[in-house]
Formats: C-alpha cells, sequence, structure tokens
C-alpha cells in the first residue's frame, strides 16, 4: 500500500491498497472519503455530469444512490436495469440493494408514473387516503382538463366513469356511466344537462333541465 501524509502533525490524509483509495481513512471500497465534504466543479461555461454505469455497461444490471444516515437508514434512488424502470424510495433499516420501501415508480419510455406504496397527500403533509387533496384559500381543491373524465374502478370489477362536458352558453352536462372493466361494455348511465335560454329541445326553448338514463350506448330515456 502507498501512504501520503500530511506535512503538520504527521496525520495521514490519503491511503491507497489493494482495496481502494481512502481519503481521510482506511479504504474499504473503491474509494472511500471520511472526514469532510466532497465537491465535483465543471468548467467554465459547462454543465456538470455524473454517471453511475452498472456492470461496466453490461444490460439487465440496477444502479443506486443512497443518501443516509448511516448504511441502512435513508432513501434510495434506483434505476432497475431488468425491468426498464426507475425507483425513488426509503429505507427503513434496509440495505439499498435489499426491499427498500419503492415508493415513486417510472418508466424509462416515459409512459406512466406511478405511486406503489401508501397515501399521496397534495396540499397536507399527513393524507389519509390514497389521494387527499388539500385546499385552503384557493378557488379550486383540483381541476381536470382536457377530456374532462374521471375514472373510479370498483371492488366489483366494474368501472365507473364520471364526464362532464361544457358547451358554453349552449348546454352543460354532467353524465355517470359504469361499465365492464374486462369488456368495456356499458352496463347503466345516468345524465344531468342543462341549456341556457339559447338552447331548444324539439318545440321548446329557453332554460332547460333534463335527467337521463339508459341501459345502452346510444338510447337515453329523458325526465325534463
Amino acid at each position: 500500500p502507498v501512504w501520503i501524509w500530511g506535512q503538520q502533525g504527521g496525520s495521514e490524509i490519503m491511503r491507497l491498497n489493494n482495496t481502494g483509495l481512502g481519503i481521510g481513512t482506511s479504504p474499504s471500497y473503491k474509494l472511500d472519503v471520511a472526514g469532510g465534504d466532497v465537491r465535483f466543479v465543471a468548467a467554465a461555461s459547462t454543465d456538470a455530469l455524473v454517471r453511475i454505469i452498472a456492470a461496466n455497461y453490461a444490460t439487465e444490471y440496477d444502479a443506486r444512490l443512497f443518501l443516509g444516515e448511516n448504511d441502512t437508514n435513508g432513501m434510495t434512488i434506483e434505476y432497475d436495469g431488468s425491468a426498464n424502470v426507475g425507483f425513488i424510495g426509503m429505507n427503513s433499516s434496509t440495505e439499498p440493494t435489499g426491499a427498500f420501501s419503492k415508493r415513486i415508480r417510472m418508466s424509462r419510455d416515459g409512459s406512466e408514473v406511478s405511486f406503489p406504496v401508501g397515501n399521496v397527500g397534495i396540499g397536507t403533509t399527513s393524507p389519509i387516503a390514497k389521494l387527499h387533496i388539500s385546499s385552503s384559500g384557493a378557488p379550486l381543491a383540483a381541476a381536470i382538463q382536457g377530456d374532462s373524465k374521471l375514472v373510479v374502478s370498483g371492488v366489483d370489477g366494474n368501472m365507473d366513469l364520471l364526464s362532464l362536458d361544457d358547451n358554453s352558453t349552449v348546454s352543460n352536462s354532467i353524465g355517470f356511466g359504469r361499465f365492464n372493466s374486462s369488456t368495456g361494455a356499458l352496463i347503466h348511465k345516468f345524465g344531468i344537462t342543462t341549456w341556457a335560454n339559447s338552447g331548444s329541445i324539439g318545440s321548446n326553448t329557453g332554460d332547460r333541465i333534463a335527467f337521463n338514463y339508459g341501459t345502452l350506448a346510444d338510447a337515453w330515456s329523458n325526465y325534463e
């Protein structure tokens, strides 16, 4: 092994042996730093990049970054080379290579982000449900834009669909539909539609509201 000593007091500051390089410590890893901070500074007018590559560029291996108060309590950022997904998780007396709690899951192709365990809070740090939205002072607690549909999957194997349609000054409607989650077949539906005074149905005009119920995709029974 090689030792490099400080100039004052004879204190060892670096050690290189068959295990690795130790700075401020005898190495237990290829690079082992103790007793101070580590800084990486990029050249002027350039971005900074640190790569962690698993298995010398072989596929189907995992790469991890662990931040913790000791070796088994903290958080792990992991790329799963077999499943091609990334995880952010927490370690409670669990090694980063073990079954740590994977809280956020992200696919490599960007098709999905999921929260496999625990509750998710928006506007609260103490969520009491799988999704808990808390708002104070804001006009909206949640908003859905675009196609304006909300899907709820029931424990009976069916799927409930809530749809909203805002046609500005002509009509506004809200619909509830129940579908078979396997086949997509409609079981039943219920809707409420309101028309502004510029709209009309048949020979009737003016402000209107209609309640609709049906069991066929394109057939409604109207109750006005």
